[in-house]
């Protein structure tokens, strides 16, 4: 807030006042909505991985944690930033094995990919070391 507004100065010294008055309320909402982002973020990552590796879970897996993922949805509605950080909590120790099974599975990947990769005859056939030597150059 500056006087280059052309407000007045009472009106300028009011509006910080009163912003420094609410200063305590703006950053319990900003925690607020951090922390429903956050939960959200991870609701969607979740969703996403158990739909690309559901199934190497079982349904009972499966199952406890779409529960955990509608807990924490609900817990979204909430206005309290505990209530938010514990159901995010909760759905992370749910889809643990979730994890587990998509990072055995990248790694399954990344194994097969160096596999594909690695020539038939090893490492150094066909290779030829030899030194270049450019005349042309001045």
């Amino acid at each position: 807030i500056s006087g280059a507004t052309g407000l007045e100065e009472t009106e300028i010294e009011r509006m910080i006042k009163e912003a420094e008055e609410h200063a305590d309320e703006d950053k319990k909402r900003r925690e607020l909505v951090d922390a429903r982002n956050q939960l959200d973020s991870v609701i969607y990552q979740i969703e996403k991985t158990l739909d690309e590796q559901g199934d190497a879970l079982g349904s009972d897996d499966q199952d406890k944690i779409k529960a955990a993922i509608e807990e924490a949805r609900k817990a979204l509605e909430a206005d309290d930033v505990a209530t938010i950080e514990a159901a995010g909590q909760a759905l992370a120790e749910a889809s643990a094995q979730l994890a587990q099974a998509a990072q055995q599975s990248a790694a399954a990947d990344a194994g097969a990919d160096a596999a594909a990769a690695q020539p038939e005859g090893g490492a150094d056939d066909d290779i030829i070391d030899a030194e270049f030597d450019d005349k042309s150059v001045n």
